[in-house]
């Protein structure tokens, strides 16, 4: 049986933290439109990154191969690289 790669257990986390703050509706009120409307953009790109790496783990009609499989991870670590980099702009 082949291994599926995976994503380490601090991507995992920090996913779940972006699509928690996601539910929460709290997109920062004093945050630059334009980082409020690219926030939300990438909120959506995670969700359906995470709808197809559940497709991936149950192993649905048809899953998408390893290689799928590791650019969604790889994606999902430039978009958490960029969503730090968005929010580090209060810190200044």
């Amino acid at each position: 049986m082949a291994m599926r790669p995976s994503a380490s257990p601090s991507l995992h986390k920090e996913v779940k933290l972006i699509l928690d703050f996601k539910q929460r509706g709290s997109v920062g009120r004093s945050m630059p439109r334009p980082i409020q409307e690219r926030i939300a953009n990438l909120r959506k790109e995670i969700a359906q990154i995470n709808e197809e790496n559940l497709l991936y783990v149950k192993g649905g009609s048809k899953p998408p191969g390893a290689t799928d499989h590791e650019r969604r991870i790889q994606r999902l670590q430039e978009i958490l690289d960029e969503l730090k980099s968005l929010t580090d702009w209060k810190k200044t």
